[in-house]
């Protein structure tokens, strides 16, 4: 059998041993976060009815218009061909089921046919497979196996049997009415089945005396439906129909009492239910989405299409659910293709913006990030103001400029964040200088060419050293020191008498060594804690960059320190210097913001994505994974700066689509 290639599965096994954080799309963290594939990766039809994992792992999904079966990479169709005598007998797949022998077996519009594992072919007239497996020579309806290799076939007259595939012997099940038809089949807990009549007769039968109970009949009305059943992990029967308004019904049979939900759902049409690993109920409906019912509470979730969200259903229509044995739940839908998701399917939390849910983020271009002592953040955009996030009540507060309001934020365009060590909070803005903000009001900082003041408006970086000296980095003016005292800026001169040697002052850093690095445009300047100055760029040596635009500054839990350029990552170890690059496995050259985690791990965002490093030793010896929005990241462009550690550990990075919390511990630990 074929290897299953990456993509899909390689990908699914290697991530579902990976944690994501779990909360409602109210607070956020958009739990359930689908991915989808459709007819633009290949698969034949975007009308999907029914879903199957194979006991060789290839997933088969029938259609409106043909069968796929994919293979973690790429899709294999079968359709209809009046010139063949084997493949599919019509377009049009309602359900599909494994069988004997681990075949495919594929009810189309007029027939079933069955997909050969061994030969690759599919068989329209299913005479020799019913007569090799010693089975009745008519038309089977649906499969259900049982326990072990026993399986219950419903034929499409409505007769049912018990089959042994390995003894290749069956058993008549006797009818509980005479004047309906058997309308479905399911196995219940232990050595029961459970049927359901058309009248809405339920039944159980024991499948070793082949003893048969009726349970009860639905309060429904005399009409003749074709019902569905569905088993849960309790025991519970759901009793449902797409071709009738009913929502559902289920049967408990610890003491046989009938539960009706229907006013609760977002559609009364249920045509699916599947249960997933935490015990919930997933319903799909007709241009209802899934309903998600929660037993224990009562409550149920709606998830549906939001087209301003690229992760949630594409379409509402659910003409298919299915649970594989990876605890994937798979949704077919009407239009948009089949959908999949796994709680740890996508890795990263992500909080956006939502039109119309009022407490989503307001504005999801952010560059800047700080964390106040309660524990929450001060975040600031690119075009939305500052915003406050209040972590535990999951709630925000904007503050925007205010032209007739000389109290207000200077400008929108916030490049820079400082909480310094009074708690205070200090702004740095694009073309609006610099705010101090005490809770209620901002003082402004304006360019003012008078000696004493801040000669550029565009406040890059603010930093605070060990000394408690503050740092001011501008994009055209070079670097400031403040004195908060006197409100007094000056330009900082080495101890040479020397300005640094650029105006654009990209990023501060100060090192376990007390010494000062500063980012520019043209390198590297290194201030020793007696201010004598240094440089490093790509003329000089022996230490040598390889692009002279810095991004980011940290140092790791070595001594090294890794510094982000626009084209490549430089590690310095005392006069050494190694690179990584994305020929090395980094996602691309521009690394535009750097976080060390708690246990070591380097994290650096790109405009290709998020790479993880972790090792010891040269560059060679680094390991590297890579993120990308299929991780669940806002997206593969993240913007400069744009990262903070948190003190519990977690990181958040953003970008021009919101921000993602990760948690490096919990992702490493289980990977």
């Amino acid at each position: 059998m074929q290897q299953l290639k990456s993509f899909l599965f390689a990908y699914l096994q290697l991530f579902l041993l990976l944690f994501l954080g779990q909360s409602s799309v109210w607070s956020q963290v958009n739990t359930y976060a689908f991915k989808t594939l459709t007819s633009d990766q290949g698969l034949v039809h975007n009308h999907v009815n029914c879903a199957l994992r194979d006991k060789y792992n290839y997933l088969w999904f029938g259609t409106e218009s043909g069968l796929s079966r994919f293979d973690g990479a790429q899709f294999t169709n079968f359709r209809y061909s009046a010139n063949k005598r084997t493949g599919l007998s019509g377009n049009s797949i309602s359900a599909i089921f494994e069988g004997p022998e681990g075949n495919v077996w594929i009810r189309t519009s007029n027939r079933m046919n069955v997909y050969d594992q061994h030969s690759g072919i599919i068989v329209q007239q299913l005479d020799s497979i019913l007569t090799r497996l010693k089975l009745p020579v008519k038309d089977v309806h649906t499969i259900r196996q049982l326990e072990g290799q026993t399986f219950a076939l419903l034929y499409s007259d409505r007769s049912l049997i018990l089959y042994d595939s390995l003894k290749k012997t069956y058993r008549t099940v006797p009818q509980l009415t005479k004047n309906n038809r058997i309308a479905d089949v399911i196995a219940g807990q232990g050595q029961t089945i459970w049927v359901i009549y058309e009248n809405g007769l339920l039944g159980h039968i024991d499948t070793k005396s082949l003893r048969s109970t009726k349970t009860s009949l639905l309060p429904i009305s005399n009409k003749l439906v074709n019902y569905n059943l569905f088993a849960d992990q309790d025991g519970a029967i759901w009793i449902f129909s797409k071709d009738i308004p009913i929502g559902v019904y289920w049967l408990d049979p610890k003491d046989g009492s009938i539960q009706h939900l229907q006013k609760e759902l977002s559609n009364p049409f249920v045509g699916n239910i599947v249960q997933d690993d935490q015990g919930h109920l997933w319903l799909g409906t007709d241009h209802g989405g899934i309903n998600v019912y929660d037993k224990k509470t009562k409550s149920v979730q709606i998830l549906a299409n939001d087209k301003y969200d690229l992760r949630s259903l594409p379409y509402n229509s659910i003409t298919a659910l299915y649970r594989d044995k990876s605890g994937i739940i798979w949704a077919g839908t009407y239009k948009g293709g089949i959908s999949y998701y796994h709680p740890k399917l996508l890795l990263f939390s992500l909080i956006r913006n939502y039109p119309g849910l009022p407490k989503s983020l307001p504005f999801d271009d952010v560059n800047k990030f700080v964390q106040d002592r309660k524990g929450n953040l001060w975040i600031g955009t690119n075009g939305g103001g500052l915003l406050y996030y209040n972590i535990s009540q999951k709630t925000f507060t904007q503050y925007l400029h205010d032209p007739q309001d000389p109290n207000s934020l200077s400008s929108n365009v916030i490049v820079s964040l400082l909480l310094d060590t009074e708690d205070k909070l200090w702004i740095g803005t694009y073309r609006g200088g610099m705010c101090r903000f005490d809770g209620k009001s901002f003082k402004v900082f304006h360019r003012d060419s008078a000696p004493g003041k801040l000669n550029d408006d565009s406040v890059w970086e603010i930093y605070e050293d060990s000394k408690h000296r503050f740092w001011i980095g501008t994009l055209s003016a070079g670097l400031y020191l403040f004195d908060k005292k006197t409100e007094q800026f000056s330009r900082a001169y080495t101890r040479q008498g020397q300005t640094i040697n650029s105006n654009y002052i990209s990023v501060l850093f100060e090192d376990s060594k007390k010494r000062l690095w500063i980012g520019t445009a043209t390198g590297l300047a290194l201030l020793a804690p007696d201010d004598k100055i240094s440089y490093m760029n790509t003329s000089s040596s022996p230490m040598k960059l390889m692009n002279d635009l810095i991004y980011d500054i940290k140092e790791d839990k070595t001594g090294r320190i890794w510094v982000a350029t626009q084209e490549g990552l430089h590690v310095i170890d005392g006069t050494k210097v190694s690179y990584l690059t994305q020929q090395d496995g980094l996602s691309d050259d521009a690394i535009l913001a750097l976080l060390v985690d708690n246990q070591g791990g380097i994290w650096a965002s790109t405009n290709k994505g998020l790479s993880a490093i972790v090792g010891k030793g040269q560059a060679e010896k680094f390991i590297i994974r890579n993120f990308t929005r299929e991780s669940g990241l806002q997206g593969n462009v993240f913007n400069e700066n744009a990262a903070l550690k948190m003190r519990d550990g977690r990181l958040v990075f953003g970008g021009p689509k919101g921000f993602n919390f990760i948690d490096p511990k919990k992702i490493s630990s289980e990977s």
